[in-house]
């Protein structure tokens, strides 16, 4: 050991640019790899970390009914808790109107304690009883530059006006305005952002109870919906469908499995970002790989040859091997202790993504298993890069041997190929001798995968943007919506308005959509019409199948269909109407997004159904 100590100690003093070049390689390896593989982890825990922290609702329960007593459903067995919002808008002074997210009031204090109880990233959750204090959501500071201690302008529909004020529609709100301060910043399952948000404004149940004329309509006959955290959590929502519909007598509410309908597509994203996280991570670590053992083995080759005049004396096989592995296992020690801090650095910009909205706790997080595993690994690998390399130095001896050469160098000698052309080719596939010796084949390989890896990425990228320009790749054709009555009432007729908007030349497509919710077995399905005006058809996008012609035929939206375990051809019965009716799958496809859908769930039929 003391020779061993004594070389090494020498070796670093003559050789410490190489070896400080060698820890900087791993450092930046280790931190690169280590990073991606924590914020995967990170990131795929995300959604399930909040979910455990928040008391999420197990449901939401969305009768659209005016006044819907909730006190009834408060008293089945099954509920734990119920907190009940109102379907209700109201404008940001200052901001564009399109786009706004000013939440759903809430309509008690259960909120925030016993149901969706959120985590705060900045500031406070705000006092239920005042009605000037409002939280926000995580992106909304970053969109519209006000944090906590700012105060924003709220200013709240007439009466008149009340449930049915729409922000977007360009019609300003007549209504008091209300000064209000962000107190907080705030995350939970509900109360997160979704990708393509700008953040929300979260207020005050005194809102509400303030303001309720102003917000539910002179008469009061706005919405009131609820959030429903239930005591057995999913496995209960099954007798809750049942009991509702008891209690009020409609089978036809929409109840929302809101783990399903929120955890299991974000679960399905964050896995995959996860998944590219991690292949990012084994795609630096191949580089790694290449590069550092390039790097090992030219400064074996160097060290051995220096050990070759200490064999002499007596130095045995093993005290040599031992010897020229030392100085690059200390530096890589050091190395991935740098690395390890600069891992712990980047975390606080991991997750990445859909992730990153979900995050409980933003910022530096310290995964102690997989920086704890990367510390021991990086030196290892090191260590036994340095010994084969080592081992098979002594065992060739310093004896010269012919350059090998390359039979595609030779070849293009023997064709009269140009000097560049042969110099560049033998620089490439020849290894060289002596100490200039290097290996070429990992090089080679490393540039084939670096070559493909860049192929992949800018494939991935145009397949992605392609996607995201184009909505219909993903069903959704019609560029304009507009919502027309409620409740099967219809403010006036209809008929010729449609028609004279189908006359248009613009317009190429027109759906008379009516809109409605159905019930088979567990699943909450949204329904809508295929009725198009002026014989002008919305183009719908299937992936099996064909649309549906005849009053007993259906097109499922692809999720309702595995939520079903339904393909084309299958028969499912609907509750929800007059009478329960069985129909027949013609075709799986999108349907339009609505208030209660994406465009992956639902089902579309012909008018009559």
């Amino acid at each position: 050991m003391r020779i061993i100590a004594a070389w090494a100690r020498l070796d670093g003093q003559r050789r410490w640019r190489s070896l400080a070049a060698l820890a900087l390689l791993v450092a930046l390896a280790t931190a690169t790899v280590l990073t991606a593989a924590a914020g995967a982890r990170r990131g795929q825990t995300a959604f399930d970390r909040l979910w455990a922290r928040t008391l999420p609702a197990t449901v939401t329960a969305l009768p659209n009914q005016p006044g819907f007593n909730w006190s009834r459903i408060r008293a089945l067995p099954e509920v734990s808790s119920l907190t009940t919002f109102a379907v209700a808008r109201y404008l940001l002074v200052g901001y564009p109107p399109t786009d706004q997210n000013t939440g759903f009031p809430p309509g008690d204090s259960q909120v925030f304690r016993t149901i969706e109880r959120p985590v705060v990233l900045q500031g406070r959750l705000l006092d239920p009883g005042r009605a000037d204090e409002v939280d926000v959501t995580a992106l909304f500071p970053t969109i519209y530059g006000k944090g906590v201690g700012d105060t924003l302008t709220l200013q709240l529909p007439s009466p008149q006006q009340g449930q049915n004020y729409d922000p977007s529609s360009g019609q300003p709100p007549r209504g008091p305005k209300i000064r209000v301060r962000i107190v907080g910043v705030v995350r939970s399952p509900w109360f997160s952002d979704a990708p393509g948000a700008e953040g929300a404004v979260i207020p005050s149940p005194a809102l509400l109870a303030h303001y309720r004329a102003n917000l539910m309509g002179v008469h009061g006959d706005g919405y009131i919906n609820a959030l429903v955290r239930l005591k057995g959590g999913e496995a209960a929502i099954p007798r809750f469908r049942a009991d509702l519909a008891r209690v009020t007598g409609r089978s036809d509410i929409d109840v929302w499995d809101n783990l399903a309908l929120y955890g299991d597509p974000v679960r399905r994203v964050t896995s995959y970002e996860a998944a590219c996280l991690l292949a990012f991570g084994l795609a630096a670590l191949a580089a790694a790989f290449f590069l550092i053992g390039q790097s090992v083995a030219r400064y074996i080759s160097a060290t051995v040859a220096d050990l070759q005049i200490l064999r002499a004396p007596g130095m045995t096989p093993r005290q040599a091997t031992a010897a020229a592995c030392a100085a690059p296992f200390l530096a890589a020690v050091a190395g991935a202790t740098l690395g390890i801090a600069g891992a712990i650095v980047a975390s606080q910009w991991m997750p990445i993504g859909v992730a990153s909205m979900l995050e409980p706790q933003p910022g530096i997080s310290v995964d102690w298993l997989i920086l704890g595993v990367g510390w021991a690994a990086a030196p290892l690998l090191v260590l036994a890069g340095s010994a084969v390399a080592a081992a098979a130095a002594l065992a060739a001896g310093r004896a010269q041997r012919p350059a090998r050469r390359s039979v595609f160098a030779a070849a293009a000698a023997r064709a009269g190929a140009p000097v560049p052309v042969l110099i560049g080719t033998r620089f490439a596939l020849e290894p060289g001798r002596g100490r200039s010796a290097l290996p070429v084949r990992p090089a080679l390989m490393g540039a084939v995968a670096g070559v493909l890896g860049v192929l992949a990425a800018f494939t991935f990228s145009a397949g992605v943007t392609d996607a995201a320009a184009h909505p219909a790749r993903f069903g959704q054709t019609n560029q304009l919506d507009s919502f027309i009555g409620e409740n099967g009432q219809d403010p006036g007729p209809v008929g010729p308005a449609l028609r004279a908007v189908a006359a248009s030349r613009d317009v190429t497509g027109l759906d008379d959509a009516l809109i409605a919710v159905a019930q088979s077995g567990q699943v909450s399905i949204s329904t809508y019409t295929y009725d198009p005006v002026g014989g002008k058809r919305l183009p719908i996008v299937l992936t099996a199948g064909r649309l549906p012609t005849g009053p007993g035929e259906i097109a499922l939206a692809p999720t309702t269909a595995r939520q079903l375990h339904a393909t084309t051809g299958a028969t499912i019965r609907l509750t929800g109407g007059a009478h329960p009716v069985a129909v027949r799958v013609s075709g799986l496809g999108f349907v339009p997004e609505g208030p209660h859908n994406d465009y992956d769930s639902g089902l579309g039929h012909p008018r009559g159904l």
